[in-house]
């Protein structure tokens, strides 16, 4: 069971680098689901780093997690989803800050 769940969440870690580097170092904003080129009036750079780090960070912890639940506790994975339910918070917030300044 670890060796499926470990290429799976190697698969998704390394789909969600991809995109984050794609969107970070591109500033391929579209990839994102809540951007709209016409509405947005915001600073695409910040957006672009912010949501690419997010990306990343999001990754680097979908690798992490099967080791994570297989030699420390099953409850870090409910610690990995809050991080990342946070972590969209976040991004929406400072989409929401970036895009009325």
């Amino acid at each position: 069971m670890f060796v499926a769940g470990l290429f799976i969440c190697t698969l998704a870690a390394a789909y969600l680098i991809f995109f984050g580097l794609v969107i970070w170092k591109k500033e391929e904003l579209q990839l994102l689901t809540f951007f709209n080129e016409k509405q947005f009036h915001g600073d695409r750079h910040k957006l672009a780093r912010a949501a690419g780090r997010f990306f990343i960070l999001t990754g680097i912890l979908a690798f992490l997690l099967p080791f994570s639940l297989h030699f420390i506790h099953v409850l870090t994975g409910v610690v990995f989803a809050f991080v990342v339910i946070g972590g969209i918070a976040v991004l929406i917030f400072y989409y929401h800050k970036w895009n009325s300044a």
